[in-house]
Protein backbone atom coordinates (compact mmCIF):
# COMPACT_ATOMS: atom_id res chain seq x y z
CA UNK A 1 0.00 0.00 0.00
CA UNK A 2 1.52 3.49 -0.82
CA UNK A 3 2.04 5.89 1.60
CA UNK A 4 -0.04 8.27 0.75
CA UNK A 5 -3.24 5.98 0.64
CA UNK A 6 -1.71 5.18 4.29
CA UNK A 7 -2.19 8.54 5.25
CA UNK A 8 -5.31 8.57 3.63
CA UNK A 9 -7.29 6.01 5.71
CA UNK A 10 -5.04 7.45 8.61
CA UNK A 11 -7.05 11.22 8.61
CA UNK A 12 -10.01 9.41 7.11
CA UNK A 13 -9.94 7.23 10.26
CA UNK A 14 -9.64 10.00 12.50
CA UNK A 15 -12.49 12.31 10.64
CA UNK A 16 -14.61 9.40 11.35
CA UNK A 17 -13.89 9.86 15.18
CA UNK A 18 -14.25 13.79 15.21
CA UNK A 19 -17.63 13.55 13.88
CA UNK A 20 -18.83 11.18 16.43
CA UNK A 21 -17.09 13.59 18.71
CA UNK A 22 -18.28 16.34 17.53
CA UNK A 23 -22.14 14.96 17.90
CA UNK A 24 -21.31 14.13 21.42
CA UNK A 25 -20.18 17.42 22.25
CA UNK A 26 -23.25 18.87 20.54
CA UNK A 27 -25.62 17.13 22.36
CA UNK A 28 -23.95 17.80 25.45
CA UNK A 29 -23.96 21.15 24.82
CA UNK A 30 -27.68 21.44 24.03
CA UNK A 31 -27.07 21.95 20.17
CA UNK A 32 -29.12 20.84 16.84
CA UNK A 33 -27.45 21.95 13.98
CA UNK A 34 -30.07 21.13 11.88
CA UNK A 35 -32.31 24.16 13.97
CA UNK A 36 -29.12 26.28 12.81
CA UNK A 37 -26.23 27.73 14.72
CA UNK A 38 -26.23 31.20 16.46
CA UNK A 39 -22.43 32.28 17.13
CA UNK A 40 -23.35 34.65 19.66
CA UNK A 41 -25.54 32.02 21.79
CA UNK A 42 -23.47 30.91 25.28
CA UNK A 43 -23.92 27.06 24.38
CA UNK A 44 -22.53 27.64 20.71
CA UNK A 45 -19.58 29.83 22.34
CA UNK A 46 -18.64 27.07 25.17
CA UNK A 47 -19.21 24.49 22.59
CA UNK A 48 -16.65 25.73 20.40
CA UNK A 49 -14.48 26.22 23.15
CA UNK A 50 -13.96 22.29 23.64
CA UNK A 51 -11.10 20.77 21.41
CA UNK A 52 -11.95 18.03 19.74
CA UNK A 53 -9.11 15.65 20.21
CA UNK A 54 -9.36 13.57 16.62
CA UNK A 55 -9.28 17.13 14.76
CA UNK A 56 -6.87 17.94 16.11
CA UNK A 57 -4.63 14.50 15.97
CA UNK A 58 -6.06 15.16 11.91
CA UNK A 59 -3.80 18.21 12.20
CA UNK A 60 -0.87 16.79 13.96
CA UNK A 61 -0.42 14.37 11.12
CA UNK A 62 -0.70 16.48 8.08
CA UNK A 63 1.31 18.97 9.68
CA UNK A 64 4.10 16.30 9.82
CA UNK A 65 3.88 15.72 6.27
CA UNK A 66 6.02 17.22 3.74
CA UNK A 67 4.58 19.96 1.10
CA UNK A 68 4.55 17.60 -1.81
CA UNK A 69 2.48 14.63 0.08
CA UNK A 70 0.44 17.59 1.48
CA UNK A 71 0.11 18.78 -2.45
CA UNK A 72 -0.77 14.83 -3.43
CA UNK A 73 -3.27 14.46 -0.60
CA UNK A 74 -5.16 17.99 -1.60
CA UNK A 75 -5.44 17.00 -5.58
CA UNK A 76 -6.77 13.47 -4.90
CA UNK A 77 -9.24 15.21 -2.70
CA UNK A 78 -9.89 17.83 -5.05
CA UNK A 79 -10.17 15.26 -8.28
CA UNK A 80 -12.75 13.39 -6.09
CA UNK A 81 -15.04 16.39 -6.01
CA UNK A 82 -15.11 16.28 -9.43
CA UNK A 83 -12.42 19.25 -9.92
CA UNK A 84 -10.20 17.55 -12.62
CA UNK A 85 -7.25 14.86 -12.78
CA UNK A 86 -5.40 14.52 -9.81
CA UNK A 87 -2.45 15.00 -12.06
CA UNK A 88 -3.82 18.26 -13.42
CA UNK A 89 -4.69 18.99 -9.86
CA UNK A 90 -1.53 18.52 -8.04
CA UNK A 91 0.16 20.46 -10.99
CA UNK A 92 -1.75 23.47 -10.30
CA UNK A 93 -1.21 23.44 -6.41
CA UNK A 94 1.96 23.65 -6.64
CA UNK A 95 2.16 26.65 -9.25
CA UNK A 96 -0.20 28.27 -6.87
CA UNK A 97 2.78 28.15 -4.15
CA UNK A 98 0.89 27.18 -1.61
CA UNK A 99 1.85 27.06 1.83
CA UNK A 100 1.67 24.29 4.47
CA UNK A 101 -0.39 26.03 6.34
CA UNK A 102 -2.32 26.44 3.53
CA UNK A 103 -2.50 23.05 2.25
CA UNK A 104 -2.80 22.09 6.35
CA UNK A 105 -5.91 24.46 6.51
CA UNK A 106 -7.62 23.29 3.30
CA UNK A 107 -7.67 19.67 3.54
CA UNK A 108 -9.17 20.36 7.35
CA UNK A 109 -11.95 22.20 6.06
CA UNK A 110 -13.16 19.43 3.86
CA UNK A 111 -13.11 16.70 6.98
CA UNK A 112 -16.27 16.35 6.59
CA UNK A 113 -16.29 15.17 3.21
CA UNK A 114 -13.61 12.98 3.01
CA UNK A 115 -14.86 9.66 2.88
CA UNK A 116 -16.46 10.89 -0.60
CA UNK A 117 -14.04 12.96 -1.91
CA UNK A 118 -11.45 10.25 -1.27
CA UNK A 119 -13.11 7.21 -2.52
CA UNK A 120 -13.67 9.00 -5.52
CA UNK A 121 -9.97 10.62 -5.84
CA UNK A 122 -8.47 7.04 -5.63
CA UNK A 123 -11.02 5.40 -7.78
CA UNK A 124 -10.05 8.01 -10.61
CA UNK A 125 -6.11 7.89 -9.81
CA UNK A 126 -6.33 4.27 -9.68
CA UNK A 127 -8.42 3.87 -12.91
CA UNK A 128 -5.61 6.45 -14.55
CA UNK A 129 -2.87 4.02 -13.46
CA UNK A 130 -1.64 6.87 -11.08
CA UNK A 131 1.64 6.11 -8.75
CA UNK A 132 -0.12 8.11 -5.30
CA UNK A 133 3.42 8.43 -4.02
CA UNK A 134 5.05 10.11 -7.12
CA UNK A 135 2.72 11.92 -9.40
Amino acid sequence: MSKVVQIIERIRSLAGTAKDIDVALDKRHGIDRRLGIRHGDPKVRARNEVENRAETEIKAVLDGLDLDTLHRIEALMYSGRGDGSAVELRRQIAADRQSREDAVRTLLEKRASFDMYFDRGLTGAKADGIDLDTF
